[in-house]
């Protein structure tokens, strides 16, 4: 065991490329993360998700305030062997329970849903789990708040033009950056309702692709995934 892990017993190490990166196809070997995390003297393992309508369209709405200019259809490609860019496989959990459930052993790894966040019954679990006392989280104060459906297309036709790293040899200025469009934008008022881009055309897509891994991860994790997971039950 690691000496400086051996002094903390009850360090809690979080970290989300220890998954992998779920851009550009740029897998880290994750069964060599997880042994190593074993080795190094962790016991239990805190798998969170989110369900794959929400967590597609953040990682969409990242990847354009990043500098992005793909559409959403093309940002994620479900039937592509070597995406250009999205890997959808990251984001089957399945995969990643069964690799840390096996490592470790299903005792010792809880799997916690995003959306079950402000319940009780979340915290109890996680209390339970890691054996002490930690209070839930009443704040309801948003952070990192995204930019509307309207000004997410506006800045993805602008990052054709702005410097960004998906974008080095922009026409303009390096300061006419994705980033100094961003801010700006969120400075002015929202002049579109709240809409996604991923739910809404291609909903059935994502829900075909991830609805069996997700039930597999019902089973195996002894989970029920609330009503937001794509899931099927024939």
């Amino acid at each position: 065991m690691d000496s400086e892990i051996g002094d903390h017993p009850d360090a809690l190490f979080s970290y989300e490329a220890l998954t992998g990166q779920h851009l550009n196809s740029a897998f880290v070997n994750r069964t060599q993360v997880a042994k190593r995390l074993q080795q190094y003297g962790f016991e239990k393992v805190i798998i969170s998700i989110r369900n794959q309508y929400d967590v597609l369209e953040s990682a969409y709405r990242q990847y354009i305030k990043s500098g992005g200019v793909c559409a959403f259809e093309n940002f994620v490609n479900f039937k592509s062997t070597h995406p250009r860019f999205m890997h959808p496989h990251y984001f089957n959990y399945y995969l990643i329970y069964k690799l840390y459930s096996e490592l470790f052993g299903k005792k010792n790894i809880l799997v916690l849903q995003y959306e079950d966040m402000k319940t009780e019954a979340f915290w109890r679990s996680l209390n339970s789990f890691l054996e002490t006392e930690i209070q839930m989280d009443t704040d309801e104060s948003s952070v990192n708040s995204s930019l509307s459906y309207n000004k997410t297309k506006l800045l993805r036709l602008l990052n054709n033009f702005a410097h960004s790293p998906y974008n080095r040899s922009a026409l303009i200025t390096p300061k006419f950056s994705s980033k100094f469009i961003f801010n700006q934008l969120q400075k002015l008022p929202n002049f579109s309702k709240p809409k996604q881009f991923s739910t809404i055309e291609n909903k059935q897509e994502i829900g075909d692709f991830y609805a069996q891994s997700n039930r597999r991860l019902e089973k195996s994790a002894n989970i029920r995934l609330c009503d937001k997971y794509p899931k099927c039950y024939s």
